[in-house]
């Protein structure tokens, strides 16, 4: 079986589609990642040792003449696609939504090559959106997303979880002594958390409050933020990227997140309770519907980015602190939630899709 895993774009879809292509070479098919050749591309992919295709896609401007750039852009990865595809005949295509998307699915149903899409947020992004009508199964992180999206055939898979979640720190790699807050702003949205975040915890640590930070504050912010951090005495250990998340999720009590799917679904594995502060800039503000989503399920507590000061965050966090019914409260229901690690469920999708073709029958329209 020969698998094409479309996931390039920002690191929420490349690492969800990276479990799940190496769930399928378990399971003994050829995958080949596609790619959109961006830089933040390459730090998620170390250690795939299977092919990647890179071809890249046009950036998605708002200028004036921004429509008619998008256009031959994508006319230009659509031929790009279609060329590799008639190189490299595939089985099956699945793709993980993003922009990056669009020239895999068009030259897969050009070719009628079935095609699976995955949406890992609640509110389907446009991509998914538009190129729903060319796929054949749409599997879905969120049961909510149903209610934003048609389709004949809708497949609740869960979300692909990754499969270091068990990984713990070593006694060198930190040692926990106190209370330990892990901050995380995720690939697009860590300045304006960090900032809020260091003078929060500075505030706190003038209350005389013991407590430890992990805070994963993206390549641009790490240095400033451990210096911030070292300059005001609190003890703090700052990543630019942890590829070993797991780690940090288990060596905290709670946590400061964005609410992008892939943070929600691992903060709910690893039983993170929180504050989840969606990013106000994401596409049709799937973060906040994330969010919503999450407290409907677990409890967990969410604000809007423009709500939240230093001084919310440390009430928060001193609450957090002080009280534990609000943070037992939210593990006590991840710990009852019927959480689905959809990597299992999405491989046997995708499998399903190519054993229809392999066996003579055309996707449907």
């Amino acid at each position: 079986m020969k698998v094409a895993v479309a996931c390039g774009g920002t690191g929420g879809h490349v690492l969800p589609g990276l479990t799940t292509a190496r769930e399928l070479m378990r399971r003994g098919a050829t995958v080949t990642l596609w790619l959109a050749g961006r830089d933040v591309e390459a730090g998620s992919i170390s250690g795939w040792e299977g092919p990647v295709v890179s071809i890249p896609v046009p950036a998605m401007t708002n200028s004036r003449w921004g429509w008619l750039g998008k256009a031959i852009g994508l006319a230009c990865t659509i031929r790009s696609s279609l060329a590799v595809m008639r190189r490299q005949p595939l089985d099956v295509l699945l793709a993980m939504g993003s922009y990056a998307s669009v020239g895999p699915v068009a030259a897969a149903r050009r070719l009628r090559v079935p095609v699976v899409l995955h949406e890992a947020n609640v509110v389907p992004g446009r991509a998914v959106t538009w190129l729903a009508r060319w796929a054949d199964a749409v599997a879905v992180s969120f049961p909510q997303t149903r209610r934003w999206l048609k389709h004949r055939r809708i497949v609740e898979t869960g979300f692909p979880l990754r499969g270091d979640l068990d990984d713990r720190f070593s006694g060198a790699e930190f040692h926990k002594q106190a209370f330990t807050v892990l901050v995380m702003g995720g690939s697009q949205g860590a300045h304006a958390l960090n900032l809020l975040a260091v003078e929060a915890f500075r505030a706190w640590k003038q209350q005389g409050a013991r407590f430890q930070v992990l805070h994963l504050a993206g390549r641009h912010d790490a240095s400033r933020v451990e210096d911030a951090y070292r300059s005001a005495g609190i003890d703090a250990r700052v990543y630019g990227f942890l590829g070993a998340i797991g780690k940090a999720y288990h060596a905290a009590d709670c946590a400061i997140a964005r609410s992008g799917a892939g943070a929600c679904f691992e903060l709910l594995a690893c039983r993170v309770p929180g504050l989840l502060v969606p990013l106000p800039s994401a596409a049709r503000d799937h973060q906040t519907a994330n969010a919503q989503a999450m407290q409907e399920w677990v409890g967990m507590d969410w604000i809007r980015q423009a709500d939240l000061t230093a001084q919310r965050l440390l009430e928060t966090l001193n609450r957090y602190r002080a009280l534990s019914g609000p943070l037992d409260n939210m593990r006590h229901r991840m710990e009852n939630a019927a959480l689905v690690n959809g990597v299992g469920s999405l491989a046997e999708l995708v499998e399903s899709m190519a054993g229809s073709r392999l066996a003579g029958a055309a996707p449907e329209g």
